[in-house]
């Protein structure tokens, strides 16, 4: 009897060591997976870093060209007294490198940009609110949610609006509600936003900037963005930004907005030089350029895609479906990229 008990009891020891030796291995199949999926996320992010790094380095020998070739054409201009065209190729040249001129860029950036303070804003939703650690606002999920910022003196006037701003990569989860079927729900962050000023409803401001967030490579990986123009009409103002549409995971993480003072619309003409008002030489470098812009960057989308459908191939003969359809889904973005390019036509670029 003694020997049949201890019998049973070696065997019941056995089992629970084997119920336990099964869990830690599913616990560790689970991590591996996981990694996996981490790791193949991580080398699509690289790929897409690698593309625009290559993008930018295609482009910037253009840039180089076009602003030459605008120099000299504002030096030959001025000589013949032609003051107006010359200002005009100054001022296309400054459309070309992003920025005023210098001195102009460091006096704006010193003295008269205004910060909106994040930890100062006041929320509208129940899941906005600042988080201290990362120094931003979160939680914008919903449509309508919003924060705003009492600016209590700032000069009237055009501001551009740069936003500094993380979103975070496609991923999957498992499903938390009870109700839900059993598996994974792919989890997307992003979304749109606009910001205006709320004091101008009545007095004639500016109307709203709209902003769409793509994913940036994750939550904590900032980029600046300069989504436009806003005119502040009057000393005291209240600055807004809501949601239009979010996706499940929210929109963004939001570090930090600057408005900088910029030139007014009708002073900016000069900027963007066309139809039958603008010199036939400036037009035609504008053309040029523009064309070569876009033919630089269809090359650099095509190479990207030729590489992302090769990667969606090998992870789907290694039966990693998740990891495949996310490169299917960038690749699927690279080819509409493409697709908007305005090749030929006589736009901005």
């Amino acid at each position: 009897m003694m020997n049949l008990l201890a019998s049973r009891f070696l065997q019941a020891q056995r089992t629970k060591l084997c119920v336990a030796a099964a869990i830690i291995a599913i616990v560790q199949l689970g991590a591996g997976i996981a990694n996996g999926q981490a790791i193949e996320n991580e080398k699509l992010t690289s790929l897409r870093l690698t593309f625009e790094s290559e993008l930018e380095k295609r482009l910037l020998p253009l840039k180089d060209e076009a602003v030459q070739k605008l120099i000299v054409l504002e030096h030959q201009r001025a000589i013949r007294e032609d003051y107006e065209g010359a200002i005009r190729a100054r001022d296309r040249r400054y459309v070309i490198t992003g920025d005023r001129a210098a001195d102009e860029e460091e006096k704006s950036s010193e003295e008269g940009a205004v910060d909106l303070i994040m930890e100062e804003a006041q929320t509208s939703g129940n899941t906005v609110g600042y988080d201290r650690r990362r120094d931003a606002l979160v939680g914008f999920q919903k449509p309508g949610q919003s924060v705003t910022w009492d600016i209590s003196s700032i000069e009237p006037g055009w501001y551009k609006v740069m936003v500094t701003y993380g979103s975070a990569e496609p991923f999957r989860a498992r499903k938390v509600k009870d109700d839900a079927a059993a598996g994974d729900e792919e989890r997307r962050a992003g979304g749109t936003f606009r910001l205006y000023e709320d004091t101008a409803l009545l007095s004639g401001g500016s109307e709203p900037l709209i902003k769409t967030v793509t994913p940036t490579g994750g939550w904590d990986r900032l980029v600046t963005r300069n989504i436009g123009r806003l005119k502040i009409t009057s000393n005291r103002a209240t600055i807004k930004l809501e949601v239009v549409e979010a996706e499940n995971e929210g929109i963004m993480f939001l570090r930090k907005i600057s408005l900088v003072p910029t030139a007014a619309p009708d002073d900016m003409a000069a900027f963007q030089p066309g139809g039958d008002d603008a010199p036939t030489q400036l037009r035609t470098l504008r053309e040029q350029y523009a064309e070569q812009v876009d033919t630089a960057t269809a090359s650099a989308i095509e190479n990207y895609i030729e590489t992302l459908k090769e990667k969606e191939t090998e992870l789907t003969a290694a039966e990693k479906l998740d990891e495949a359809l996310a490169a299917r889904s960038e690749r699927e973005r690279a080819e509409s990229m493409l697709s908007q390019l305005n090749i030929g036509t006589d736009e901005e670029s």
